[in-house]
């Protein structure tokens, strides 16, 4: 019998929080934030908002800085503000009972499939470069770590996800076979989640059922585009 799952960490309609890094987001915060990265709900998180005196009346810092930062403790100037924030719930009393059961069977999904390898089945939906950040004392730097295959819905096993799906792939991988937009792909993967993303990792057996179009990206355009992109420093 063939399972629909849609991926229940990424919902963003179950809860919303007023803290302030969440404002460009109006809000809104997904499941796997709350109740996995934070474990903020029920009892909220506790964080300091930091202000100055002078900068706040217009005045120069003694020190030149133009913003508060980690180098401003211990100044005179300077007012620790705490403040507590609360998840809250943004269905009814029955939409969020359902919502439990919901999650419980998700998450006996989840354990019963990750960090197994899985035949896996569907369309790619875009190719995209993978870069990873990496913060030193004195600078950063962005690795190139191959692609990312993006599915809107593809098969696990005997499950259809409807949802959002990325497999890694090695750019050794992606140069053998031309990866493209509109491509039908057949494999052997390992399901992980990673930041509440449906994530496949080391495939193998890679089949590739009908081309959908003419591949893009290589390694050298994506190391162009490493150079060249803007690197946003929050997300937008």
């Amino acid at each position: 019998m063939k399972l629909k799952m849609n991926n229940l960490y990424k919902r963003n309609d179950v809860f919303i929080c007023h803290h302030e890094a969440h404002n460009g987001f109006q809000s809104r915060v997904s499941v796997y934030h709350i109740l996995k990265a934070k474990k903020c709900f029920p009892h909220g998180c506790l964080y300091f908002r930091w202000k100055c005196k002078l900068l706040n009346k217009g005045q120069k810092c003694p020190r030149g800085f133009q913003h508060v930062g980690r180098k401003c403790p211990g100044c005179r100037y300077l007012i620790e503000e705490k403040v507590q924030c609360h998840p809250e719930i943004r269905l009814t009393n029955g939409k969020y009972n359902e919502f439990q059961k919901e999650l419980e069977a998700f998450e006996d999904w989840v354990e019963e499939h990750i960090h197994k390898e899985w035949e896996i089945h569907g369309r790619i939906h875009a190719v995209k470069p993978l870069f990873q950040k990496y913060i030193y004392p004195k600078g950063e730097a962005l690795a190139f770590r191959g692609f990312l295959l993006t599915f809107k819905d593809a098969f696990i096993g005997k499950t259809h996800i409807e949802d959002a799906l990325y497999l890694r792939i090695s750019a050794t991988t992606h140069e053998r076979y031309q990866f493209a937009e509109g491509d039908v792909v057949e494999a052997v993967a390992t399901f992980i989640v990673e930041q509440g993303h449906f994530l496949l990792i080391k495939p193998r057996r890679i089949e590739i059922l009908e081309k959908g179009g003419k591949s893009y990206w290589n390694e050298s355009r994506a190391l162009v585009a490493r150079t060249t992109a803007t690197v946003f420093r929050s997300q937008p």
